[in-house]
């Protein structure tokens, strides 16, 4: 896998801490429309967000899309591996560096049009037949963590949504509602054929990078998007990929968290 060298910018600001060089590499996986495979070249708000940031900050670095399973190893276990688009949340505050927030995102519970299936909140999905939800995503950690036995895991919303239409009516898909348009696209389905019964998480995105990676780098980033709100290019990129929704704001906010 190709990693380019980064270089502090030769115009870095007067007093700005030196960077050495790096190797910096990127990791992601398929969430549109953040991030995805457009015929090669990995797509989306997010990795046009990160290839902006680096060009404001003169660096250069490759982007993979990977399984997320193996994109969060690789950002918990490697060095200067900068990871996107990733939901910061108590519990894994401590395993990153945080540069963001770069996005809204809503969780929500769908089932098929006809399913008489009712929940006021996501322990009642105990009942469920099956609950398929994204591998290794942030949903899939707390209910293994909590004993939920009846999940089913998949790569990515398109192939849950798969699932879910050839599963019985007591099956759910636990996906970010940004998602589910493309979902619908990719798989032909009509958007009448499913039906959100529950909002289970609003959370705010950002790119997390390894703890080994320079601060004075992921400063570098943060300072850079900092920048992009500022003058306007970020709320600008966010509606060409979000239209109609509202761009995070320089400060985290208050998420809501099922557990």
């Amino acid at each position: 896998m190709l990693c380019v060298p980064l270089f502090a910018s030769s115009e870095a600001r007067a007093g700005q801490e030196e960077v050495a060089p790096h190797v910096l590499e990127f990791v992601t996986e398929d969430l549109p429309p953040f991030n995805f495979n457009n015929n090669g070249q990995v797509d989306g708000f997010s990795a046009e967000l990160v290839r902006e940031l680096l060009h404001r900050e003169k660096l250069n670095a490759e982007i993979s899309l990977l399984p997320w399973p193996r994109a969060y190893k690789m950002a918990q276990s490697e060095a200067n591996i900068g990871i996107f688009s990733i939901v910061r949340s108590p519990e894994r505050e401590k395993l990153f560096q945080w540069v963001g927030p770069i996005g809204n995102l809503d969780s929500k519970v769908y089932v098929k049009r006809d399913s008489t299936l009712q929940m006021s909140s996501l322990n009642d999905a105990r009942d469920a037949k099956h609950i398929i939800l994204l591998r290794e995503g942030y949903h899939a950690q707390k209910l293994e963590q909590f004993g939920f036995t009846n999940l089913v895991m998949v790569n990515n919303p398109t192939e849950g949504l798969r699932l879910l239409m050839i599963s019985n009516d007591r099956t759910v898909l636990l996906v970010p509602s940004n998602a589910i348009q493309e979902a619908l696209h990719r798989t032909a389905t009509s958007a009448d054929a499913i039906k959100p019964i529950l909002t289970v998480m609003r959370a705010q995105i950002y790119i997390g990078f390894s703890l080994d990676t320079s601060p004075a780098l992921v400063g570098r980033l943060q300072h850079a998007l900092d920048a992009m709100k500022a003058d306007g290019s970020f709320a600008l990129l966010y509606q060409k990929w979000l239209p109609g929704e509202k761009p995070p704001g320089l400060e985290q906010d208050q998420s809501s968290f099922p557990f």
